[in-house]
């Protein structure tokens, strides 16, 4: 109970940051402005999709260390850039693994996702009308990629328990 309450409180104090650049869920709903409850249920979305798709790839290790370690920077009070480092098992995850998705829309997901996770983007070159990815640019890509690992493995076959 007192790490969820800390977190909370960590959570809270990381809104007075404001545009210096938190690349979380909580920098990210500060950036639009939404209140403490939009924040709170969009981190508990987070991590009940995360703990899901964890729960359905039992024999794919990669897989949830992969969602794991974007759920951690996604729900990290605060979120530098360079904590989206730890995504790097999520891009290995997306791009080996073997998808139920259609090819198509999820292969322009995943270059969407490239793109705004790849820095390139970093230094606001961005036309205006696209104002609200400027300031969120990581974690929009990271939610993308979450999205993408979260139904690849709902998508996937249900394992089947081995008998001793």
């Amino acid at each position: 109970v007192h790490a969820v309450l800390d977190w909370a409180r960590l959570a809270r104090e990381a809104a007075t940051l404001g545009t210096a650049g938190s690349q979380s869920i909580p920098g990210f709903a500060t950036f639009f402005g939404w209140p403490a409850a939009a924040i709170a249920a969009l981190s508990l979305t987070c991590l009940g999709a995360g703990a899901l798709a964890i729960r359905r790839s039992i024999d794919a290790h990669l897989d949830g260390i992969a969602i794991a370690a974007l759920a951690a920077v996604l729900l990290s009070p605060i979120a530098w850039l360079y904590y989206h480092t730890l995504a790097l098992p999520a891009w290995l995850a997306a791009l080996t693994g073997h998808p139920a998705a259609p090819a198509r829309p999820r292969r322009a997901a995943l270059w969407i996702a490239g793109v705004l996770t790849s820095g390139v983007l970093t230094f606001g070159l961005y036309p205006r009308w696209l104002w609200f990815i400027s300031a969120a640019n990581y974690t929009w890509g990271s939610l993308l990629l979450f999205a993408i690992l979260v139904l690849d493995r709902l998508r996937s076959p249900q394992p089947v328990p081995r008998s001793p």
